[in-house]
């Protein structure tokens, strides 16, 4: 034995992610009105999509996020769960799922 786990994960998702990383831009409302920031891709889908971010978001959070490397207009969102970067705990890994 070699102590390394390696059982088989099988992937859950009903949709093909792809892995990129490129910036990226998100909004939200709070109640100093609405709020832009940057962040950097990790992967996405059709159904949504996985960033880096310098601020933590709570899940349920209403998002509009923009790829304008890719989209021409921004596309709304849903703040699913955010975690702390072990790696980097000045980062949170945030996942969205598209409206």
């Amino acid at each position: 034995m070699n102590g390394i786990n390696e059982t088989n994960t099988a992937e859950r998702r009903k949709h093909f992610r792809i892995q990129v990383y490129l910036p990226m831009l998100y909004s939200y409302k709070d109640d100093n009105g609405k709020v832009t920031s940057e962040g950097t891709t990790l992967n996405f889908s059709d159904a949504g999509i996985c960033f880096y971010s310098a601020t933590p978001l709570l899940a349920g959070l209403d998002l509009e996020v923009n790829i304008i490397h890719i989209w021409d207009s921004p596309r709304k969102s849903v703040v699913r769960w955010c975690s702390r970067k072990m790696v980097n705990p000045e980062l949170y890994k945030v996942g969205v799922s598209f409206q």
